[in-house]
């Protein structure tokens, strides 16, 4: 994929989200981690945190976030 679809995810995530902000997090062509799912305790979070937190929580790949990029829409 290319950086603008990867791009056009977050605008998704963003429109979909109960606060104007998405992201993702991508190495390799893989998504690692998104910022979707947030609950009533997590709308003042920024968008990458929820995407790091997510990315840990499925994989604990906390040590191979070095080198990804991460891609933030805030509305």
């Amino acid at each position: 994929m290319t950086d603008k679809e990867y791009m056009q995810i977050a605008i998704e995530i963003s429109k979909k989200s109960k606060i104007p902000y998405g992201a993702i997090i991508v190495k390799d062509d893989k998504m690692l981690g998104r910022s979707d799912n947030f609950n009533a305790n997590e709308l003042y979070r920024h968008a990458e945190y929820k995407a790091i937190q997510d990315a840990i929580q499925k994989k604990s790949i906390h040590n191979q976030l070095c080198g990804a990029t991460i891609y933030i829409l805030f509305d």
